[in-house]
């Protein structure tokens, strides 16, 4: 295979990864410091971010003896002199893969509640109860299920009904096989919670039941050995955290910030092995300049990527993103598009207000770890589940202060295109009016520039100052909203030629446009660091002489959107669309700031040219 088939996308097998010579992020000697200390944890991290193969590789190391340790060979836990490998007896459970949805009650088996049992709720109807009661049922159904899988290789028959009595059996029967103390390792114990969080009904059925399954940690303190517990976030209110009190909170210990995701010693191992071919690509498509080097496509990649931080210093890289954006060669939001979870869908819809300010820097205490049914906090929650990240950590005042942000450019990007993406929400009754959005895209088919240019700037002076995003993927973003809105049918991202248009839809009258959009944010390209002997004296002609500041903009646009007609041209975008007795328009469409504007309109087939402008 060559150097890309060997990337881990998706894989979090561990004994697979080694087998088959994946590439690894070595996290053996964190491993080993919790295995050492020999006690309960828990530990909180996104979805996608590696929990499942640190779990997968306690699981291996725990299980012990020579095979499991040809597994580690090469790795820093291998030849630790003080670490025996014992045989271990290990209960590994993952609830990612929980069904709460079950249409029949026949379908799954009866246990210990009933339909009367709801949690001491008053004013629940009939059909709520019944609705409880159906995913109560199917939880513990689905828990049961998978340890009959494992007594079954255990060769163990287990005794009782309830999934809780069959955790208990198979502790105390592994106890006695083994005579050694069971690991307990649970990955996304929190699932099927999130699964129901729009239902406060449904999310406490569900809570109801793994509070009584957890609840046998608690009980078998005395047989149940090492521990370890991943999700998302952290309820309050399941047992793991009201009963055991000996479980220790990994989530922001400074010691193990860098558990999941890559650092950028791990980050730069791969780096070597790929940028060099990337880069080549990226060069060919035109998204890298000729002269880009491979620092430039590394800082680029740092911007899309990193930032995850739990201390405030140590920042990690998004390892599916990361490993996505090596195996297309190519950028995306890869970690966002792997599954928005509802409840973020409920917190758009539902707390807008809240969010168009977490694009600043916000403080939160430190109750931030903890969330529960129907109250949390939203940026709790967000955190959480990886939409924002600690910067930085106040621990002068107690309890400690945490101050977040997003962590990077996808991050930033796409809840920018969530912003964008409800039509129920505050942006169509008083953002993008439809009627505005209507005006732009008719006088941008009629080839009024002068027209389209100042539909365009209203509608984007409107743009909450907290939610305009410094990069051309958000305002690509607010153009396929304005198309939303006059229900105009578009296509983004269309490879093509010798690359990929930004935006092409066909126009009433059944002409083709493609779009090529640009973003210029004044003097962003010579302010890239604090130390530039420029960033004075540009300062202050911005603030001495605004006339010349908006005139050399308005230069620079100009000449952007002549690049972009070229750029279309060159990359043989329109040839997709050529043959047919349709017209074909090319636009670029420039941004500057936060509302300037600027764009060029030519007939593909007799290069005319439309006015060039717009007011500044």
């Amino acid at each position: 295979m060559n150097d890309f088939n060997l990337l881990p996308i998706g894989n979090t097998d561990f004994p697979e990864i080694r087998r088959e010579g994946f590439l690894y992020a070595d996290k053996t000697e964190l491993v080993y410091k919790l295995i050492k200390a020999k006690k309960s944890f828990f530990l909180s991290r996104p979805r996608r971010f590696g929990k499942s193969l640190f779990v997968s590789t306690l699981k291996s190391l725990l299980l012990g003896g020579e095979d499991n340790r040809m597994l580690f060979e090469g790795l820093w836990i291998h030849d630790q002199t003080d670490y025996d490998w014992p045989p271990n007896p290990v209960i590994h459970l993952s609830l990612s893969s929980i069904v709460t949805d079950y249409n029949v009650l026949g379908d799954v088996a009866p246990f210990d509640f009933d339909l009367q049992d709801d949690d001491g709720e008053s004013g629940l109807t009939k059909a709520q109860r019944l609705e409880a009661a159906i995913i109560k049922r199917a939880v513990n159904q689905e828990l049961r299920d998978k340890l009959v899988v494992i007594a079954d290789e255990e060769k163990l028959d287990l005794k009782g009904n309830s999934a809780a009595r069959l955790f208990e059996s198979l502790i105390a029967l592994l106890h006695a096989k083994y005579c050694r103390k069971v690991t307990i390792l649970i990955d996304e114990y929190d699932a099927p919670i999130l699964a129901e969080i729009e239902s406060d009904n449904r999310a406490k059925a569900v809570r109801k039941v793994l509070k009584s399954f957890y609840s046998v940690l608690k009980d078998n303190d005395e047989r149940r050995g090492f521990t370890f517990i991943t999700g998302v976030t952290k309820f309050t209110q399941t047992s793991i955290f009201s009963t055991l009190n000996n479980l220790i909170d990994l989530t922001l210990d400074e010691e193990f910030a860098n558990i999941c995701g890559f650092t950028m010693e791990e980050f730069d191992s791969f780096f070597k092995i790929f940028g060099p071919e990337i880069l080549a690509k990226l060069k060919t498509d035109g998204y890298l300049s000729a002269k880009a080097t491979l620092k430039d496509l590394r800082d680029k990649v740092l911007e899309w990527y990193d930032g995850y931080s739990w201390d405030g210093k140590i920042k990690v890289l998004n390892p599916w993103s990361t490993l996505s954006f090596f195996s297309k060669k190519d950028f995306g939001n890869y970690w966002f598009t792997t599954g928005t979870p509802t409840f973020l869908d409920t917190i758009v819809t539902q707390r807008y207000e809240n969010l168009s300010t977490f694009k600043s820097d916000s403080s939160i205490t430190e109750e931030l770890n903890a969330v529960d049914i129907g109250n949390f906090e939203t940026k709790a929650l967000l955190f959480q589940a990886g939409y924002l990240t600690v910067t930085q950590i106040n621990r002068k005042v107690k309890p400690n202060e945490y101050y977040l942000s997003y962590p990077n450019l996808e991050v930033e990007v796409a809840m920018a295109k969530i912003f964008f993406s409800f039509k129920k929400n505050p942006f169509e009754r008083t953002l993008l009016k439809r009627l505005q959005a209507k005006a732009a895209l008719k006088f941008l088919t009629e080839r009024n520039t002068l027209k389209f240019l100042k539909a365009l700037e209203s509608i984007l002076s409107d743009v909450n100052y907290h939610l305009h995003l410094p990069f051309e993927a958000f305002y690509q973003t607010v153009f396929q909203f304005i198309l939303d809105l006059c229900a105009q049918p578009y296509d983004s991202e269309g490879p093509v030629g010798d690359g990929r248009y930004d935006l092409h839809f066909i126009s009433s009258s059944g002409d083709d446009y493609v779009v090529e959009l640009k973003y210029v944010n004044d003097y962003k390209d010579e302010l890239k660091t604090e130390n530039n002997p420029k960033s004075k004296a540009i300062s202050k002609t911005k603030a001495e002489d605004p006339v010349r500041e908006l005139n050399r903009l308005k230069t620079k646009m100009d000449k952007m959107a002549k690049e972009a007609i070229a750029q279309i041209d060159l990359k043989k975008y329109i040839n997709k669309f050529q043959g047919g007795a349709n017209k074909i328009f090319k636009v670029a469409l420039v941004i500057g700031g936060r509302t300037n504007t600027c764009a060029l309109i030519e007939e593909a087939i007799n290069w005319r040219a439309g006015p060039l402008g717009g007011d500044f």
